[in-house]
Formats: C-alpha cells, structure tokens, sequence
C-alpha cells in the first residue's frame, strides 16, 4: 500500500447517464474476467452460510420454546404447532436479514481486493494500506451510519402511506429514492477506503457527482428488490462504482 489517493478537487461533473455507463461497464467486466469470479462469489458464499447457521440456530431454539407443550393435548397441542411454525418462520426471517445484512461488510476484503483490480485498470495504481480486519470494520460502520439514517426515514414515509394514501404517489418514489442513496452510500464504501477517505470528503463526492452515484445506488436498489439477488449484483455494483471513482482519482 501506500500514501491515500484523494480525489480530484476539479473535473467534469459526473451524471446519472456516467453513473449508468460505468455500472454497464462494471457488470461487462465481472462477467468478462473469470479470475475475479471467486472474488465475486466471496458475497454471496458468505449469505448463504450466515442465513444457514442463523435459521439452524432458530429452529432449535424454537423447538426448545415449544418443546413443553409438544406432549399436550386439545388447546395446548394446537398452541405448540402454531407456536412451532411462527418461531419457526421469525428464525427465517431474522436469519435472512442478518445474511443480507452482514454479509457486504464481511466480504469487505474481497471486494476491495477486486476494486483495486479494476482501478489498476483504470489507471490507478496507489491504493490506502488498509487490512482485512480494518476493511470490514469500517464497511460494517458505513453500513450501520446507512441503517441509521435509513430505517427511521423509511419507516416515516411508510406510515405516511399507510396513514395518507393519497400521499403515496410522493412517499413511495421517496422511500425507493431514499433506498437508493443508502444503497449508493454503501457500495461505494468500497473505493472510497481505498482512497483512505473520511466521512467529509465521502460526502463531497458524493456531492459532487450525485448523478452518478444515485445512478449506480438505484440501478442496485431496483435488483434488490428481488430477494437474494442483490448479493450477485453487489460486486457488479463495486466495479461500477470503482470507474466512478477512478474518473475523478489522482493518477499516479
């Protein structure tokens, strides 16, 4: 590693169309070089292992919640087997939530690694010295500061649709907008700790080239919407992202 690359303080803006193009590009080259499939895959390997051992755990914990009425009869065994399914199906849930959840950040070395792939590609070649330790502790704080912001302001615009529905027309484009921002926030994490950027210098980018961001973090946040997908789509993402920032970064 060496000395943090900053970015560029003038250039171009970079717009929503940038911000697509290099997504396109992003997912042309994860799809097109093979020797960073493994890379891709850290993600996703990750979920699957997290959401198996969370719902194993749950549905013996379920079972042990359940288990002294398992013998009943009449009311009580009814209770058991409804009690049975609806913990049986919380786990699930929690389960899949924590994959989803954690399993961007603990891939946080991986993705780094095929970041700088693709910005020595670019062009860039001097990167932050950050381990995979410090990777992943600083890719769970972003996402954390996202769901801070992000839980309570989704849930605002929730229960104005729930209680003004003819507010939805507003409230429903805002939340899948404001989704997008958050997603845009945590994907580019990723070049953004190789650069050894801080939180205002994340900002001003961010900032600076809104278009282009929002761009990627939509694009993302749109695939998302099916579940499971969105971890196949998080280093396509990163790439994206990656040339967003490697547009506006120092050569060296």
């Amino acid at each position: 590693g060496s000395a943090p690359i900053a970015p560029r303080p003038a250039g171009p803006k970079l717009g929503f169309g940038a911000g697509l193009r290099a997504l396109f590009r992003g997912v042309a080259w994860v799809m097109g070089s093979p020797s960073v499939w493994p890379l891709a895959a850290v993600p996703v390997v990750i979920a699957f292992v997290l959401v198996g051992a969370a719902t194993a755990g749950g549905l013996v914990l379920a079972e042990r919640l359940v288990a002294p009425l398992v013998a009943a009869q009449g009311l009580a065994a009814v209770v058991a087997v409804v009690g049975r399914i609806f913990f049986s199906l919380v786990a699930l849930l929690v389960a899949l939530a924590l994959g989803i959840a954690l399993a961007q950040p603990l891939a946080a070395p991986a993705l780094d690694a095929l970041a700088k792939r693709r910005a020595r590609e670019l062009g860039v070649t001097a990167f932050a010295d950050v381990g995979p330790l410090a990777a992943m502790g600083r890719s769970i704080r972003v996402v954390g500061l996202a769901l801070l912001v992000g839980v309570p302001t989704i849930a605002a615009l929730s229960l104005v649709t729930i209680f003004v529905p003819a507010l939805a027309i507003v409230s429903v484009p805002a939340k899948f907008f404001v989704a997008g921002v958050l997603a845009a926030w945590d994907i580019f994490d990723t070049p953004f700790g190789l650069a050894g950027m801080g939180v205002r210098a994340r900002l001003a980018f961010m900032r600076e080239s809104f278009g282009a961001c929002v761009a990627i973090g939509l694009a993302f946040a749109a695939v998302a919407l099916v579940p499971g997908l969105g971890l196949f789509a998080i280093p396509m993402a990163v790439a994206g992202a990656t040339e967003v920032w490697a547009a506006k970064a120092a050569r060296v």
